[in-house]
């Protein structure tokens, strides 16, 4: 079975291509063809250009022709008009939430809604793939006339382990807690997280250190260093409640690693939930996330800095221990075995009903 996968090649700059890399690895241990294939990141098919052997790990992006031979298309990104003209059968996996791409077009940042909309009704799309059960539910009302698949989750183990190369961080604390990928333009709660995070350490822990990745640059409209993340992260800082703050960063498996813990706001197996369990981090999470044993809704920030704490006790009590069990979720729970074998169930029904 040959499959391609449409994607942007993104190391380290985008969860979408971090799972669709897992996909083709996990294929491939399943004994399929699965390729990555980058057709260009421009906005309109004029300024497209694809990018042919680019290398990460055990993917190497190639031509887009070798598709036009394929059994079925996965598509994470743009597609060549010939393969539309070829009717070639398309997996399509919905990488964000439904409320998220709900709101990312009615906060007018793109039209991902209305495009999905658009493209479901084109009879080339078999099937549909979402990563959280949690999800199906919603896109069963609003694609009923498609099938939709769930795959579980995946997490590069290797990549993302207890063993490895450490992060020093910046200004550390007794005990380090990180935060990454703080917020998504439509949600409260990762704004919320950061002071919960800091309300335990003013109310716990005054030694312990929160450390920001993935912040999130202000609008460009403000002038430099004026915009309100800014501003708030300053006062988080002279508070001594944050220590240091970051966008973009390569290294997150080493940081991950090196962390007594991790915070977040998802209820569901992010990639940073996945991320920081494999790397052996306990993790902090909101209320309804089933990986983790220590949750509270970020915005009641009293109730979050408790669960912090019981994650903080269960550490000085037996760190080893919090940290196998960690791990432990993750191999069970995101391991590319699954992920392999669901897809390949989800091809085998796409051939069949094409």
């Amino acid at each position: 079975m040959k499959v391609a996968h449409f994607l942007n090649f993104a190391p380290n700059m985008a969860g979408i291509y971090g799972t669709a890399k897992d996909l083709v690895v996990a294929e491939r241990r399943q004994g399929i063809d699965a390729q990555a294939i980058d057709y260009g990141n421009g906005l309109n098919p004029p300024q497209r250009h694809s990018r042919v052997w680019c290398k990460d790990g055990e993917i190497e992006t190639i031509s887009p022709e070798w598709a036009l031979d394929a059994d079925l298309i996965v598509r994470h990104s743009a597609l060549p008009q010939k393969i539309f003209d070829a009717h070639m059968p398309i997996v399509m996996p919905l990488h964000g939430a439904p409320e998220y791409t709900f709101m990312l077009e009615h906060n007018g940042v793109t039209r991902v809604y209305k495009e999905l909309l658009v493209s479901m009704k084109n009879p080339d799309y078999k099937a549909l793939v979402t990563f959280w059960k949690e999800n199906l539910f919603y896109w069963e009302i609003l694609f009923p006339n498609k099938k939709i698949f769930y795959v579980p989750a995946s997490v590069d183990l290797d990549k993302f382990n207890p063993l490895g190369k450490l992060y020093a961080f910046e200004k550390p604390g007794k005990i380090n807690i990180v935060i990454a990928g703080v917020w998504r333009k439509e949600y409260t709660t990762p704004y919320s997280v950061m002071f919960a995070a800091a309300n335990f350490v003013k109310k716990y822990c005054p030694e312990a250190r929160v450390h920001v990745f993935g912040l999130p640059m202000d609008n460009k409209k403000y002038p430099k260093n004026d915009g309100p993340v800014n501003h708030t992260m300053l006062a988080l800082q002279r508070a001594n409640l944050v220590s240091r703050c970051y966008r973009i960063v390569p290294n997150l498996d080493e940081i991950y690693r090196s962390a007594d813990m991790a915070v977040t706001q998802h209820t569901v197996a992010s990639r940073t939930v996945r991320e920081t369990l494999a790397s052996g981090c306990p993790l902090v999470a909101a209320a309804g996330n089933k990986y983790t044993p220590y949750t509270a809704d970020p915005r009641d920030t009293d109730g979050f800095a408790d669960a912090i704490y019981r994650c903080y006790k269960d550490i000085l009590e037996d760190r080893k221990a919090v940290r196998d069990k960690a791990r432990a979720t993750a191999e069970r729970e995101f391991n590319l075995n699954r992920v392999g074998k669901a897809m390949k169930r989800v091809f085998e029904w796409t051939l069949e009903n094409k």
